[in-house]
């Protein structure tokens, strides 16, 4: 029997808003997979955000707040994904689109070295969309 460690996330129920998740750490953990359907004719994008901590002037490591801009001291960026249905890589800052038609996709985050992780709901119209993150370490 296998002792990996799992732990999963509800970071987005029914959001039909622009709006952002909580913003989880996913550093213990080699994959991080994403679920994702929308409702009621949904017309929006997601985009999955990384950041990794900075080492201070001070010495002390600080956060990145994937809520608030980019800058010198806040990097953070927007994260491929592929598509586990096919295997293609979907660009970060293009994101997951849909366009009137409700869809459920799974994909895989690349957290090669990511501290943090967030899903960002931009370009909404109309609908809404859910979303559930599995992290596991295959240990």
């Amino acid at each position: 029997m296998s002792n990996r460690l799992v732990e999963r996330y509800n970071l987005l129920t029914a959001q039909a808003a622009t709006g952002e998740s909580e913003q989880i750490q996913v550093s213990d953990f080699r994959n991080a997979i994403i679920a994702l359907g929308t409702a009621s004719s949904a017309n929006l994008t997601v985009k999955i955000k990384g950041g990794i901590m900075m080492q201070g002037s001070d010495e002390a490591e600080t956060y990145p707040d994937l809520s608030a801009a980019r800058s010198a001291t806040n990097i953070w960026d927007y994260i491929e994904v592929v598509d586990l249905e096919d295997g293609a890589g979907i660009d970060g800052d293009t994101g997951i689109g849909w366009t009137g038609t409700d869809d459920y996709r799974i994909i895989e985050v690349n957290t090669n070295a990511l501290d943090f992780l967030s899903i960002e709901v931009t370009a909404r119209s109309a609908g809404s969309v859910s979303a559930f993150l599995t992290l596991v370490d295959n240990s």
